[in-house]
């Protein structure tokens, strides 16, 4: 079986071949577990050197994650507040000179 998923256009491509013995060939896997085993076959690429800055990194995406998500409350629009027109002013005239 070969994967070939992470085939974004414009992004990195990776193709994954796995053998399952004693099967037909064919499988409908569901594309996260797709994604888990592309993971796992990039962590197992990594060097040991890369390996403290992934585990953090994994840490970091399963902590944020693992907060459920709260979804903002619907707020309702206000209810209508009646008003009437009134008499129509005019303001008092203030000259202003350069002097002030």
């Amino acid at each position: 079986m070969f994967l070939p998923i992470l085939n974004k256009e414009g992004g990195p491509s990776l193709l994954i071949g796995l053998h399952f013995f004693g099967t037909t060939g064919v499988f409908d896997l569901p594309e996260p577990i797709m994604a888990k085993l592309v993971c796992h076959s990039l962590l197992q690429h990594l060097p040991d050197e890369a390996m403290p800055e992934a585990v953090e990194s994994l840490l970091l995406m399963r902590e944020f994650y693992s907060v459920p998500r709260v979804e903002p409350k619907q707020v309702l629009p206000a209810p209508p507040i009646p008003a009437r027109w009134g008499e129509t002013r005019t303001a008092q005239v203030v000259p202003v000179t350069e002097d002030e």
